[in-house]
């Protein structure tokens, strides 16, 4: 909304709703949803890599030692988790073996979310 709100030229001082900026704006898309998409197709690309490129080593590694007081910050991959329970899809586990076949991971990914009311697809 930032990125819209300074293409616009109004600030939240101008105390004008998110949704009047992309009336505005002419931009219909709902942006969770578009995010939720986005990340997901690049969880599909990672998980289509070879085992010795670094953005595959990346999500798999862990990493030792402690995190910081209070709450933990949301990790990518616990989002891609997230994403998966909402999309009736079983694991992430299982969701690695589903991204390897190119057409039915954009099947999977282009399959309606259960909450979305506006035909978008997940």
């Amino acid at each position: 909304m930032a990125c819209l709100r300074k293409i616009l030229g109004v600030t939240r001082r101008d105390r004008l709703r998110n949704t009047r900026v992309r009336v505005l704006l002419h931009y219909y898309k709902d942006l969770p949803t578009s995010i939720r998409k986005t990340k997901l197709k690049y969880f599909g690309h990672v998980n289509r890599m070879g085992n010795g490129r670094y953005p595959k080593i990346l999500i798999e590694v862990h990493i030792a030692g402690n995190r910081p007081r209070g709450r933990p910050g949301k990790r990518w991959l616990e989002d891609i988790k997230h994403f998966c329970e909402e999309a009736d899809i079983p694991s992430v586990a299982a969701t690695g073996h589903l991204a390897r076949n190119r057409d039915l991971w954009r099947l999977l990914v282009g399959k309606p979310s259960p909450g979305s009311t506006s035909g978008e697809r997940l």
